[in-house]
C-alpha cells in the first residue's frame, strides 16, 4: 500500500515539474513575442503580438499558476494594451437642448451644421430646422434656447434631409443655408427672408442621393449608386452648372457619409474610410484601432482640425483618427444608450457636440 501511495506521489510530482517547465517555455516565447511587439513597424501588428503575448501567458499561468514571472508580464502587457487602446469615457456628456421637450412634439434629429456663432440642426420628423445659438463651452454654461427657422405651413412639407453650411468663399458671395429635399431641390435660408429654391442643373439625373457638403463656394453631392462625389461649382445664381466628377472611378455604392476641407474623405458602411487628394487616392490606414467599426453613422473634419472623427454607433464611441495618414488616435466611449447621429469638434475648445433621436448634447474631450 505504501509503495502505491509513493508511486501515485511521484508521478503527481513529475507532472508538476513538467508543468513549471512548460509553463516557463511559455514564459519565454511571451518574451519574444514582447519584444517584437516593441519592434513591430504598425500598431496592428504591435498589437497581434501582444495578444498572442497574453494567450501564451495564460496558457503559463494554467499550467503553473504561482508563475510569478508570467503574472508579472500579463499585467504589463496588459497595461501595455490599455495604452494602445487609448479609450476615454465622456464623463463630461451633458444635454444641451431636448428638443422634444422643447416643441412638445415628436422629432428626429439628424443634421448639425455650424455656422460661425451657432448651428442649424435638421429635424427631420418635424420637416423643421432650428438655429441654436452657440452655446457656453464651459462646463457650468447652461442651454441654449433654440429657435425654428423654418417648419411646415398647414400640409405643405419640404421633406428636407441635408444641411449644407456654405460660407462665402471661391466664386459664392455671401454665408448661406442650403438644404436639399427629397426631390432633389435645393433651397436657400438667409436671416429675415423668406426660403428661396435656387437651380441645382442636372439632379434628376443622378443614380442617387446621400449626403452634400460645400467647400470653398463648390457643391457636392454623394452619389452611391453611381460610386461618385459630383462637384458643381456656382453661378449668379444658384449651381446652374455642368456638374463635374470630383474622384477616379471607385467603389461607392456603400458610402453614407462625406466631409472635405480641401481633401475628401468618404464613410463606407464597412467601417472603412477613403481619402482623396487632389481627386487622387490617399492612404488612410485606420492602423491601430483595436476593434473595427461597428455600423458607423458620421464623419467630421474641417480646413481646422487635425483629425477625422467617426461616430461608431455600433460601439457607442467616437474613433479619433490621424487626418494626414489615418492612423488611430484615440477614441472617446459615450454612455450607454447614447444615439448619436451627427456630430461637431471644436479641437481649440476641447469640446464635442452631438445630435441624436431628440437631443443636443455636449462634451469636453478628454486630453489624450
Amino acid at each position: 500500500m505504501g509503495g502505491l501511495f509513493l508511486g501515485a506521489r511521484a508521478t503527481i510530482q513529475r507532472v508538476e515539474r513538467q508543468g513549471f517547465v512548460e509553463a516557463g517555455q511559455l514564459v519565454q516565447a511571451a518574451q519574444e513575442m514582447e519584444s517584437q511587439a516593441q519592434k513591430a513597424s504598425s500598431a496592428d501588428a504591435r498589437r497581434q503580438f501582444y495578444n498572442q503575448a497574453l494567450e501564451q501567458l495564460r496558457k503559463a499561468q494554467r499550467q503553473d499558476p504561482t508563475n510569478t514571472e508570467a503574472t508579472a508580464l500579463l499585467n504589463r502587457i496588459q497595461a501595455t494594451l490599455t495604452r494602445l487602446d487609448a479609450a476615454y469615457e465622456l464623463t463630461t456628456l451633458r444635454t444641451l437642448v431636448d428638443f422634444a421637450t422643447y416643441t412638445g412634439t415628436t422629432t428626429l434629429i439628424r443634421g448639425l451644421v455650424y455656422r460661425g456663432d451657432g448651428f442649424y440642426i435638421l429635424d427631420k420628423s418635424g420637416d423643421r430646422i432650428f438655429q441654436v445659438p452657440l452655446p457656453d463651452l464651459s462646463d457650468q454654461g447652461g442651454s441654449p434656447v433654440p429657435t425654428t427657422l423654418l417648419q411646415p405651413q398647414g400640409n405643405a412639407r419640404r421633406n428636407l434631409v441635408s444641411l449644407v453650411w456654405m460660407p462665402q468663399g471661391g466664386s459664392w458671395p455671401r454665408d448661406s443655408l442650403l438644404a436639399l429635399d427629397s426631390n432633389r431641390g435645393l433651397q436657400e435660408f438667409r436671416p429675415n427672408a423668406e426660403p428661396r429654391p435656387l437651380p441645382l442643373r442636372g439632379a434628376q439625373d443622378w443614380a442617387s442621393f446621400q449626403t452634400a457638403a460645400g467647400f470653398e463656394g463648390n457643391l457636392y453631392i454623394l452619389d452611391p449608386k453611381a460610386s461618385q462625389v459630383w462637384r458643381y461649382v456656382p453661378t449668379d445664381n444658384g449651381f446652374d452648372s455642368e456638374r463635374r466628377a470630383a474622384l477616379p472611378s471607385v467603389d461607392l455604392r456603400d458610402a453614407l457619409d462625406l466631409v472635405i476641407d480641401g481633401d475628401v474623405y468618404l464613410l463606407l458602411r464597412d467601417g472603412k474610410v477613403l481619402k482623396f487628394s487632389n481627386g487622387r487616392p490617399h492612404p488612410f490606414s485606420q492602423d491601430g484601432l483595436d476593434r473595427p467599426l461597428l455600423r458607423p453613422v458620421a464623419l467630421f473634419a474641417d480646413p481646422a482640425t487635425k483629425a477625422l472623427y467617426v461616430a461608431d454607433a455600433g460601439n457607442n464611441r467616437i474613433v479619433v483618427f490621424n487626418k494626414a495618414d489615418g492612423k488611430f488616435l484615440r477614441q472617446y466611449l459615450l454612455p450607454d444608450a447614447t444615439a448619436v447621429y451627427d456630430l461637431w469638434v471644436d479641437e481649440g475648445q476641447g469640446t464635442l457636440l452631438m445630435v441624436g433621436d431628440a437631443r443636443l448634447y455636449m462634451a469636453k474631450m478628454p486630453p489624450g
